[in-house]
């Protein structure tokens, strides 16, 4: 088997997913048409429920929890549709809901719900922070505080808001998956892997604790085993494209070229512009003795601004 010659430089790092909880819209009150709006968004009728809140609206502009309720449906449709636009209707309901009435909890926490969606960690971890402030015992806006903070680096921080959260409902499987996520960057691979598994015993169908299960399994010295988690993202989430590139990594680690490129393959299909993936293919071509292959792929992750290709690039291409 030929060996890498970029593999002696570089080794492809597993990236790890975090998960948060959606939108749950606040208890209906006496309003029959509240009522409606509500047992819509939970059967999961976005749409329905949407159209239930604009009647509301329509008759009284600052109905302000209907406009915090059609935030949080604008929010699930926008998940549910990947549609970016249903983001920015929701953000206006929200914060004319919080105009009228700053002690709605539950705005804030759309609003935080939102940006993690958006990529905005920060102001996602400022709004939970001010939901928590109006209402301490709301279980899920430490969930998701944990999950924007899992996503700044803040691991430590992170686990002491997914363990109040626990505290406050044990039935949050994506607590344990954020924990998993968090310990598993600390270098806690033992504390992930119970985290993990503990999501999954409460929820077997949690795309992200088989991704960060995965992970803890590459990490371990167990590819095979990383390689069965990975799998089972996929059939549970066939467009993942970190999924494909983590099971590459640990196809490469077994020597399995051929099949660490076909996943590498569909992870540049999905995420074109994700620079790790072309680096790391370029690593299971260089396993197979395709070196002018191999720097073609560097010489896109390069151009994507990885520097580590364009090192790579520069002492094995030239």
């Amino acid at each position: 088997m030929h060996t890498p010659q970029i593999l002696k430089s570089f080794l492809p790092l597993a990236v790890v997913a975090t998960a948060f909880v959606a939108h749950l819209p606040a208890l209906a009150q006496s309003d029959q048409q509240v009522e409606r709006g509500f047992q819509e968004f939970l059967a999961g009728d976005y749409e329905a429920a949407i159209l239930t809140f604009d009647r509301i609206i329509q008759e009284n502009p600052n109905h302000a929890l209907s406009l915090m309720n059609r935030c949080g449906a604008l929010t699930r449709l926008a998940e549910a549709t990947a549609d970016a636009s249903y983001y920015e209707k929701a953000w206006n309901d929200c914060n004319k809901a919080i105009q009228i009435d700053p002690a709605l909890a539950i705005a804030f926490y759309n609003r935080c719900s939102i940006q993690l969606n958006l990529g905005d960690f920060s102001a996602a971890a400022k709004d939970c922070d001010r939901a928590i402030e109006k209402a301490p015992g709301f279980a899920p806006s430490y969930l998701n505080r944990c999950s924007a903070k899992v996503s700044l680096g803040q691991y430590q921080s992170a686990l002491s808001d997914c363990d109040e959260a626990l505290a406050l409902d044990a039935s949050l499987a994506k607590a344990y998956v954020n924990k998993c996520a968090a310990k598993l960057n600390l270098g806690q691979l033992k504390g992930a892997l119970l985290d993990c598994n503990e999501a999954l015993k409460i929820n077997p169908n949690l795309t992200n604790a088989y991704v960060n299960r995965g992970a803890i399994g590459r990490a371990l010295g167990k590819p095979q085993s990383a390689i069965n988690d990975y799998t089972l993202a996929i059939e549970l989430q066939p467009n993942l494209a970190i999924a494909y590139g983590n099971r590459g990594n640990s196809f490469s680690d077994l020597g399995r070229y051929q099949e660490a490129i076909r996943d590498f393959d569909q992870a540049i299909q999905i995420s074109p512009n994700f620079a790790n993936f072309y680096v790391n293919r370029a690593i299971a071509k260089s396993g197979l003795g395709n070196e002018a292959e191999a720097c073609v792929d560097l010489g896109r992750a390069a151009s994507l601004g990885d520097q580590r290709a364009s090192s790579l690039n520069a002492q094995f291409c030239q």
